[in-house]
C-alpha cells in the first residue's frame, strides 16, 4: 500500500514495521498491536485523513527508499555476475 502511495496506518507487531514507518517519516501512524483499541484506531484514522502533508512525505521518502533498494540490487547483481564469470 505504501509503495503505491496509499495512506496507511500500521499495526506494529514487529520492529520491522516501526522501522519502515520511521524511514518514511510516518512514525506517528503506527499503533503497537498490544495497544490497539477502536478509539485509538478512530482517532489515528481521523488524524491521518486530516494530515495534508502525509502524501507529500510519503512520496518523497518512498522514492528515496526505492532508489536505495534499486541501487543495492544493481550492486548485488553486478557482484554476482562478476563472481560467476
Amino acid at each position: 500500500a505504501l509503495s503505491s502511495g496509499i495512506r496507511t496506518l500500521a499495526l506494529s507487531y514487529d520492529l520491522k514495521t516501526d522501522g519502515i514507518m520511521h524511514m518514511l517519516g510516518l512514525s506517528n501512524y503506527v499503533i503497537p498491536v498490544a495497544n490497539v483499541s477502536l478509539e485509538k484506531l478512530k482517532t489515528l484514522f481521523k488524524t491521518l485523513s486530516d494530515d495534508s502533508n502525509y502524501d507529500k512525505i510519503l512520496q518523497e521518502n518512498i522514492s528515496k527508499i526505492i532508489k536505495i533498494a534499486f541501487c543495492n540490487l544493481k550492486q548485488f547483481i553486478t557482484i554476482l555476475i562478476v563472481a560467476y564469470l
